[in-house]
């Protein structure tokens, strides 16, 4: 069976996990970094062993446990310690995604990553699909989810969105209705991604 990589990428607040749910119900498998991310930080010793060391012991409890929110409060404070963060996790996060893919029975496989630009992973997948939206829309959606702090220390840590779309082979524009976007997946399906599997 001939299987495609789909990257799927896009600014906090885009609707990237929206594209995600919709590819899915067309028979895509989907497969999302931030779960990967939580797999690596609860799995692997010696990433806690490091983020310990490297934070001190309360950002975890006395059984090992770390605490998300913590952690997240000192690494998106300061962009040196997002690209450390990075760093160390991406081995975990990339080695798991490609036993995803090679496990996977599904002939489309969709990986959900915010960092796939990040990371450089981009010429791995057969298609790059970037969701970009309006900023103030896209802030207005984030903050539903996020404070505003928590926005723009996300934001500062990634890549500008307006460089993913001009790298992307496919950019969905996602400032109307969930029909619009609805559509643009629809098209996409349709048009292109069933042809790489025919």
């Amino acid at each position: 069976m001939k299987k495609v990589k789909i990257g799927l990428t896009g600014g906090i607040g885009a609707g990237k996990s929206t594209v995600a749910n919709m590819l899915a119900k067309h028979g895509a498998a989907i497969v999302t970094g931030d779960e990967l991310g939580r797999q690596v930080l609860d799995e692997d010793a010696d990433v806690r062993e490091a983020l310990v060391e490297r934070f001190g012991a309360q950002i975890a409890s006395s059984d090992g446990i770390l605490n998300r929110k913590a952690l997240a409060a000192l690494v998106f404070a300061d962009p040196n310690q997002s690209k450390w963060l990075t760093l160390l996790t991406f081995p975990g996060i990339y080695s798991r995604w490609q036993n995803a893919f090679d496990q996977s029975k599904k002939s489309i496989v969709v990986f959900d990553a915010a960092l796939i630009f990040e990371w450089n992973i981009q010429k791995d997948f057969d298609v790059i699909v970037v969701v970009a939206a309006d900023a103030k829309l896209a802030y207005d959606r984030a903050s539903v989810r996020f404070s505003k702090e928590d926005i723009e220390r996300r934001i500062a840590a990634q890549l500008p969105v307006a460089y993913k779309v001009l790298n992307a082979d496919f950019v969905f524009q996602n400032d109307g209705s969930l029909d619009d976007l609805a559509k643009q997946v629809e098209d996409l399906w349709k048009h292109k991604i069933k042809s790489l599997i025919a």
